[in-house]
């Protein structure tokens, strides 16, 4: 097996595209939208994306206000989820809640994440993200801090630390 480098991705699906970021401990390696196309398409779409990923954490949809948008947005989840599988990268289902509750433990608030997540990917992609892009952003974001916290990555995370967040602690 190739020893990959130390990179995590966050994926929000939703019912016409998915929103992916990469995310290594110390930089946003890149961040984009993919729409949902044939499953031999997207495959290749999201194998030339994750090339150098070691963990992927999944946006999981939860019945909330629109629910008769909720059965596409988790058969599109659960198409990206094969397709990481297949790929032989392991991932993790987030839901909005908990990563959003990671953050209110240490006093800030989603909107300060999602902002310092723009931030961030703004100094790598050079342009603005959408609310979609920054969720994936900050489910990357919580990613790296749940391997600190499960001692898969050791500290320091500098771009957890350019958050303002202490990475694995309160």
């Amino acid at each position: 097996m190739v020893e990959r480098p130390y990179c995590v991705a966050g994926i929000d699906p939703h019912k016409d595209f998915i929103a992916v970021a990469v995310l290594a401990p110390d930089r946003v390696v890149r961040v984009g939208v993919i729409r949902c196309e044939p499953f031999v398409r997207l495959r290749r779409r999201l194998e030339r994306i994750l090339a150098d990923v070691r963990y992927v954490g999944i946006e999981w949809p939860y019945l909330g206000k629109s629910p008769h948008s909720y059965a596409t947005v988790l058969e599109t989840a659960a198409t990206v989820r094969t397709l990481v599988r297949l790929m032989g990268i392991p991932s993790v289902r987030v839901r909005g809640s908990q990563w959003m509750r990671v953050l209110r433990v240490r006093r800030r608030t989603r909107a300060y994440l999602k902002q310092a997540a723009r931030r961030l990917a703004r100094q790598a992609t050079r342009r603005s993200l959408t609310s979609d892009q920054s969720d994936a952003v900050c489910i990357g974001l919580w990613l790296l801090d749940r391997l600190v916290v499960h001692g898969r990555l050791d500290p320091p995370v500098p771009l957890l630390e350019r958050t303002g967040l202490r990475p694995g602690g309160p």
